[in-house]
């Protein structure tokens, strides 16, 4: 029986446990013990007895064939368990050789602090949900509850079988959240490259730059920071499979180099000159309609009919409720203490997760489980489920329109001018810019106290505006300097108004009026304008 415990730890496997003392600060945020070993067989003895290793971190001056050997029995023993290299110095093929033994990750020196700190942390995060189900997927399709499809892998178990056995590239498509993953490494666990590594890539969690060179590797020199070789997905995962993740979300030029290397299994490194041949199954998976990505143009046809050449289509949770209870029951026993942590689901609330019709499908039934374990409280789950049933008010929807506001009297609004800038124009010349009468006493009622003086604002900017082009004889750069503004800045303004009347131009233009006369300066007039 596996020891239980709750806190995640790092397994170092280091003689001299010279990096002890740095994980302990490194990753000090990250509330995880590291737990210090001299050899690998002791390494080995304590991952299969405890649950909560998150990562193996190999440390040795030179990457060995002991070192192969070590990484293949913790990836034979505890699948899942992600198992990092930190090396003195290693060359390429040996780097390729401990990725295809089963390591996450080859750091050679000199390497970036923040760059272990960065692997360690993600092993972590991911330790629950990926080591566990790594660890059961040989037996997942067998034992109900095991896995988040065991129900339905167990109904189609010969066809499932039937496509692990072969080589052939398939396309799972299916919503976001039912398990597509689950049945790539399904697929790889069964097939006869299962003693080989799994690799997965998520199309559309990286720049398609980066997609590239995670997928194809590249040289030294090849761009700037690239200071060293590194292979690629493609390469590390030669003998195996690769599973890529949302395909439908890969740049469409990147989509004619994977093209050629499904169809010949080779290609170049970035920056490389030499090919690289490799025997790769590919398993890819998308969320999307790829036949309507086809026809905007955003997915090639010919790579579409190159994948597509077994389809496995993972229905809704929705569709399948009869593995709620089950999988119900598996995601409280993943995410307890200890089997006696494990609340009882009562009949009432059974029955509500087996009417609501789950849209985030097993990813939302488990951090439904999981908010469950924490509160304790069947009340609470179904009056979440009954909100959830009820609700039609999209999550993102603009916020409901607030009370009318109450009413206040017109108040105007007295703004100081220049005399030159505002002499009273005619006012045929005036186009209007406020709206119909009807239309702006209906919205009186419905619009704040502030949305009011917002628009008093913009109906005196655009009298004063009016007023020194009808002066200008609409000569808006004249009016401009009459103004004591920029002449874009005075287009901007009108455009931004609704002041653009030709209709207006030429009524001042037939308006007798001497531009270069200067106004009275007698006194400052003042502007009155209301709403």
């Amino acid at each position: 029986m596996a020891q239980k415990n709750g806190e995640a730890c790092i397994l170092l496997v280091d003689r001299k446990a010279e990096l002890k003392n740095y994980l302990q600060v490194s990753l000090q945020r990250l509330t995880c013990k590291i737990v210090t070993v001299e050899s690998p067989e002791q390494g080995l003895m304590y991952a299969q007895q405890t649950s909560s290793v998150a990562a193996v971190l190999l440390h040795h001056p030179f990457l060995r064939d002991e070192d192969l050997t070590a990484i293949s029995r913790f990836h034979a023993s505890c699948p899942g368990l992600q198992v990092i290299v930190l090396a003195g110095s290693a060359s390429t093929q040996m780097i390729t050789a401990a990725v295809r033994a089963g390591a996450a990750e080859v750091l050679t020196q000199p390497f970036q602090p923040a760059e272990l700190n960065s692997v360690l942390e993600s092993a972590v995060h991911a330790m629950r949900p990926q080591a566990q189900e790594g660890r059961g997927i040989h037996n997942a399709a067998r034992q109900t509850g095991d896995t988040v499809l065991s129900g339905w892998m167990a109904r189609n178990e010969a066809f499932l079988s039937a496509v692990a056995a072969s080589d052939a590239p398939v396309l799972i498509q299916g919503e976001t959240g039912v398990g597509k993953e689950v049945v790539a490494r399904y697929l790889h666990a069964m097939s006869g490259r299962s003693a080989e590594p799994f690799h997965k890539l998520n199309c559309a969690a990286l720049p398609s730059e980066l997609v590239e060179s995670e997928l194809f590797g590249y040289e030294k020199g090849a761009f700037t920071g690239a200071f060293k070789s590194k292979p690629g997905k493609f390469e590390v995962a030669d003998m195996g499979t690769l599973m890529l993740d949302e395909i439908g979300d890969m740049d469409f030029h990147l989509q004619a180099k994977l093209l050629q290397v499904l169809q010949d299994q080779s290609f170049e490194r970035l920056g490389g000159s030499g090919i690289q041949k490799v025997d790769v199954r590919v398993i890819a998976a998308t969320h999307c309609d790829l036949m309507q990505s086809i026809a905007r143009n955003r997915f090639r046809q010919d790579l579409y009919y190159r994948l597509n050449v077994i389809t496995i289509r993972v229905p809704a949770l929705r569709d399948r409720k009869d593995e709620i209870p089950g999988l119900a029951q598996a995601f409280l026993a993943r995410h307890a203490r200890d089997a006696s942590d494990i609340p009882v689901i009562p009949a009432a609330l059974s029955q509500a997760m087996l009417d609501y019709s789950w849209p985030g499908n097993v990813r939302e039934l488990e951090n439904f489980m999981r908010r469950y374990l924490v509160l304790r409280s069947p009340q609470l789950a179904l009056q979440e489920l009954h909100h959830l049933s009820t609700d039609t008010v999209p999550r993102f929807a603009a916020p409901p329109p607030p009370p009318p506001p109450l009413t206040f009297p017109e108040p105007a609004v007295e703004v100081a001018a220049p005399a030159a800038a505002y002499a009273p124009a005619p006012a045929a010349a005036m186009p209007a810019v406020t709206a119909p009468a009807a239309t702006a006493a209906e919205a009186v009622g419905q619009q704040t106290l502030l949305q009011r003086l917002n628009a008093e604002q913009r109906q005196m900017e655009a009298n004063v505006i009016l007023n020194a082009l009808n002066r200008t004889r609409w000569n808006r750069k004249q009016a401009a300097v009459l103004l004591g503004t920029e002449y874009k800045a005075l287009l901007y303004r009108m455009r931004k108004l609704g002041i653009d009347s030709a209709e207006a131009e030429a009524t001042a233009a037939n308006t007798d009026v001497d531009m270069l006369s200067p106004a009275p300066v007698e006194a400052p007039p003042r502007l009155v304008a209301t709403a």
